[in-house]
């Protein structure tokens, strides 16, 4: 069983709060306050349960690579989310034209779409 994790993209901040420091008890905003989402404060990520190719905790809103750069490919970048036809994450383009399921051994988390935002650009 996958452990159950978020991190929150701080929307008066503009900055990531990661899992450690929602339950520390020393942010203001606990690991599951509803009141910061209701109040638009936060944007809640889930963790997906996997890990990229260097072990690196994938979450949703992150932005992957293909860790192989030989491999033909179009798109750049694909951005993790809940797909509620799949009921469960997958990976898809900016433009939406490519989706696929997340698969560790190929990709790498190279960004988020809030720090990053340009890296989504980049793709159309």
């Amino acid at each position: 069983m996958r452990p159950i994790k978020f991190r929150a993209w701080d929307l008066l901040e503009n900055k990531m709060i990661q899992w450690d420091e929602l339950t520390s008890g020393k942010h203001p905003y606990n690991y599951l306050s509803m009141l910061a989402s209701d109040l638009g404060i936060v944007i809640w990520m889930q963790f997906t349960g996997l890990t990229d190719k260097n072990g690196k905790e994938i979450f949703e809103g992150d932005l992957m690579t293909l860790r192989n750069p030989d491999r033909e490919w179009k798109q750049k970048y694909l951005e993790v989310y809940w797909d509620n036809n799949l009921n469960g994450f997958s990976m898809i383009s900016a433009d939406h034209l490519y989706q696929t399921p997340i698969m560790e051994e190929d990709y790498i988390v190279i960004g988020n779409i809030y720090e990053n935002s340009e890296l989504l650009k980049e793709n159309l």
